[in-house]
């Protein structure tokens, strides 16, 4: 098991980002956290497999849709 924490800067409150992320990481056996950030970024903490993680990272850099995902920084641990 691997943990990852994520910061996600861009377009990503209020709309639908944290949640869509959450339903992502379930999808992918992950345990998931997301909150917003008073800056207006998203921080993620998520545990579970190396690739899945690698594929809700990967999921992240597009977004849901709606979000505009301006850059994502990772960090392990």
């Amino acid at each position: 098991m691997e943990t990852l924490k994520i910061i996600v800067r861009g377009k990503v409150q209020g709309v639908g980002f944290r949640y869509a992320t959450k339903k992502r990481a379930e999808e992918l056996n992950l345990k998931c956290e997301a909150k917003n950030l008073e800056n207006g970024d998203v921080f993620i903490n998520a545990v579970g497999k190396e690739e899945n993680l690698q594929k809700l990272v990967d999921w992240c850099k597009k977004g849901n849709g709606l979000a505009v995902v301006e850059n994502i920084r990772i960090f392990k641990g």
